[in-house]
């Protein structure tokens, strides 16, 4: 049998009371190791598959997209951590945005738009744009 207490001792605030900035660096640590663990599995299919296997192309891209998952879900609790040996009232300011947003769940999208408005990128088109290329992708395999 598995010990998860040490699982439990990281997950997700369950309340406002319980949020701290070193609880939302912790539950978010322990989403990107579980996203490490995907990357090894799927990296595992990949590096046995052969070169001249019908679904190469496929494990390929599995294994870049669940390493590109991994990278990207360490930069959240790393980033964090970094403000809050900076400014830790600034990562407790964060950590409690971060936790509402996924409970209230309907603010991404619009974060995602601002970022890329801030930065003078029309969001549209980075949709459009995104979506052709997923199409491409898919009807590659196709």
């Amino acid at each position: 049998m598995t010990d998860t207490s040490i699982l439990e001792q990281i997950k997700r605030p369950e309340n406002e009371e319980e949020i701290t900035t070193d609880r939302i660096i912790l539950h978010s640590a322990r989403i990107a190791s579980f996203a490490q663990h995907e990357s090894e599995a799927v990296g595992d299919v990949y590096f046995r598959s052969a070169l001249d296997d019908p679904e190469h192309k496929a494990r390929t891209r599995a294994w870049i997209d669940a390493i590109t998952r991994y990278m990207t879900a360490v930069q959240i609790p790393y980033i964090l951590d970094l403000v809050q040996k900076a400014n830790p009232d600034l990562a407790d300011e964060i950590a409690r945005k971060l936790w509402h947003a996924v409970e209230m769940g309907d603010v991404f999208d619009e974060w995602l738009w601002e970022i890329y408005y801030d930065r003078d990128i029309d969001p549209q088109a980075v949709a459009d744009a995104v979506s052709a290329h997923v199409a491409s992708r898919e009807a590659d395999r196709g």
